[in-house]
């Protein structure tokens, strides 16, 4: 369910009443879910967008109230912890060294895997969000917008990495909305289905022809893509560019899809706790 709480907080600095009030009304429903399914075992966490908005608190407390359980602002080596923790429910990688993507609203994770264990989590100011309301300005992008993100999203990776290929990690595992997304366009659902989903491989020349259908399309027609949420339409050029750049960056040939990420890893903890508690009593 996308609800965009970071709608224009790279310009505001706070959360827009609008993005607040469309997100309360879905945790609303998502409460009332939990209720009826007799869940009282529950936990949330805030991430990007509450970590930077300075009106945050007013958020927190609302969301609280309605899920009935407190919201843990995380931080993003907990975040990239979480991710991790994750991917590994479901995934078992081949390699003792990969990456791990996750492109949000307002930032993008990167995660080094090594022996598996992650050993170097990164934060990079890249979000969908955040360059499809900084640089798209016209519908669908033009050539110098589409040229712009690309050249920020290479400036982001080369201050960060400074042209470190990271040779030896070969594989990439992808979570997140926007890569979940990617693999069901090319796969054509009709309907999300994670088990379709967990596991496909997104190679270069097919991601490339995902981006020109998108840059091709104004936003309504991108609305009417099967597997594309109408929610997404708007910033999947983004995201879908700063897959592109970090793939080209890395030299990698390909991205894995997994659709356990950050929520998994909360699940986990959660597994987790239970069974020390249970084994303490």
């Amino acid at each position: 369910m996308v609800t965009r709480l970071g709608e224009g907080l790279s310009n505001r600095g706070m959360l827009l009443p609008s993005a607040i009030e469309r997100t309360l009304k879905v945790l609303t429903t998502f409460s009332q879910h939990l209720d009826n399914w007799g869940v009282n075992y529950r936990a949330a966490v805030g991430t990007s967008a509450l970590r930077r908005a300075i009106n945050a608190s007013p958020f927190i407390d609302s969301a609280s109230q309605i899920l009935k359980c407190p919201i843990e602002i995380i931080s993003g080596e907990r975040e990239a912890q979480l991710t991790f923790r994750g991917v590994r429910s479901g995934l078992f990688p081949s390699t003792d060294q990969y990456l791990i993507l996750d492109v949000g609203g307002g930032s993008t994770e990167l995660l080094f895997c090594e022996n598996n264990k992650l050993s170097r989590p990164v934060c990079l100011e890249l979000g969908a969000v955040r360059l499809t309301e900084k640089y798209f300005s016209f519908d669908p992008p033009d050539s110098t917008s589409l040229a712009a993100v690309q050249t920020e999203i290479f400036n982001v990776l080369n201050s960060e990495f400074r042209f470190d290929k990271a040779a030896p990690y070969a594989k990439l595992i992808g979570v997140g909305g926007t890569i979940t997304t990617l693999a069901a366009v090319q796969l054509a659902l009709p309907r999300y289905d994670r088990q379709q989903i967990d596991g496909v491989l997104i190679d270069q020349l097919s991601l490339e022809s995902l981006l020109q259908r998108f840059v091709s399309l104004s936003l309504d027609q991108r609305r009417n893509i099967i597997g594309l949420e109408a929610e997404r339409a708007d910033i999947i050029i983004a995201g879908c560019l700063i897959i592109k750049g970090i793939t080209q960056y890395f030299g990698l040939q390909n991205i894995q899809v997994s659709d356990r990420g950050l929520r998994w890893g909360v699940v986990e903890e959660l597994r987790l706790q239970k069974l020390l508690l249970s084994e303490i009593s």
